[in-house]
C-alpha cells in the first residue's frame, strides 16, 4: 500500500550529481525500474547519505582507505586485476552532508552464455583477467555449491557493499543492493545477479534483507587478498529480483518518473 510522502534532502546539493540525474535504463521494464531508483534514492537521502556514480578507482582508494572497518575487496572489484572496462562495471558512492564517504556498492558484469559461475571461480578468472600471473601463494576458490553449475548467461556479480559503522543501523543494506540489481537489468539486460557472502555476515541475516533470497553453501576462499573464509552463493533470476522491486515498493512512496529517461 501507498505510504505518506517522506521528506528527504533536495536532489540537488554541492558535490558528486546524484546517480539518478540523467539516468538511462536501455533494458527492462522502464517503469518498475524507475520507480525502485526513484524511491530507493529517496530512502537513501532520507537517512542521510547522497548516492552518486564513481569510477571503480575511487572504490579502491574508498576500500584502502576505510580498512578499520572493511576488509580488502575481493579483486573482481579492483581493475588493477581484472583489468576490465568502465561499461562492464558500476559503483556508487554514498556521502554524507559534510562529504565524506559512507556507504559503498558495486557489480560487475559478465557474459557467461559458455561457462558457469563455479568455471570461473575455481579457475580463478572471477578475480583475475590472468590468473597464472596475477594469483597469490595459495590461492584458490573451492566450490561444492550444486546451483554455481548452473549459474551461466549475462550475469551482474553484486558487493563491495560497505556501510560506516556510524551508519549500520539506517537500514541501508536493503537499500543499494537492490538499486544494484536494478542498474544490472536497466543497463546489461543480466538474466540473474549473485554473490558470495561470508559467513559471518550471512549469520546476521543480511542476505535476506538485502533481497537475495536464495543461497547455498558453500565457496571457500583461501588465501586471496581478500582473506581465507567460508561464504554462500547467494542468486536470484530476473523474474525474482522484479518480483521483490514489486514488493519493496508496497510499502514505499510512489515516486516521479519525470526524470528517468528511456533509451531510444
Amino acid at each position: 500500500m501507498n505510504t505518506p510522502p517522506r521528506h528527504a534532502p533536495p536532489l540537488t546539493r554541492e558535490g558528486p550529481a546524484p546517480f539518478i540525474s540523467n539516468l538511462v535504463i536501455r533494458h527492462g521494464p522502464s517503469a518498475l525500474l524507475g520507480r525502485l531508483l526513484l524511491a530507493a534514492d529517496t530512502e537513501a537521502r532520507r537517512r542521510g547519505v547522497f548516492l552518486s556514480f564513481a569510477a571503480m578507482e575511487e572504490l579502491v582508494a574508498a576500500n584502502k582507505a576505510n580498512g578499520a572497518t572493511w576488509r580488502p575487496l575481493l579483486p573482481i572489484f579492483d581493475p588493477a586485476y581484472g583489468r576490465f572496462d568502465a561499461e562492464s562495471a558500476l559503483c556508487l558512492l554514498g556521502r554524507n552532508e559534510a562529504g565524506e564517504i559512507v556507504l559503498a556498492q558495486a557489480a560487475r558484469f559478465f557474459d557467461w552464455r559458455h561457462t558457469s559461475f563455479h568455471d570461473e571461480a575455481t579457475s580463478l578468472r572471477l578475480f583475475y583477467h590472468d590468473p597464472e600471473t596475477s594469483r597469490g601463494v595459495g590461492e584458490a576458490i573451492e566450490v561444492t555449491a550444486p546451483t554455481a553449475r548452473l549459474i551461466s548467461g549475462r550475469i551482474a556479480f553484486t558487493g563491495a557493499h560497505w556501510c560506516r559503522p556510524d551508519y549500520r543501523e539506517k537500514g541501508l543494506p536493503g537499500i543499494t543492493p537492490r538499486i544494484a540489481r536494478a542498474l544490472a537489468i536497466g543497463r546489461w539486460d543480466v538474466d540473474l545477479t549473485c554473490t558470495i557472502m561470508a559467513h559471518d555476515i550471512y549469520a546476521r541475516g543480511v542476505a535476506a534483507r538485502a533481497g537475495y533470497f536464495n543461497s547455498e553453501w558453500g565457496i571457500e576462499l583461501k588465501n586471496t587478498p581478500t582473506g581465507t573464509f567460508p561464504a554462500a552463493l547467494l542468486w536470484s533470476e530476473r523474474s525474482s529480483i522484479l518480483a521483490d522491486f514489486e514488493d519493496f515498493l508496497a510499502n514505499l512512496m510512489d515516486a516521479d518518473l519525470s526524470i528517468i529517461h528511456r533509451h531510444a
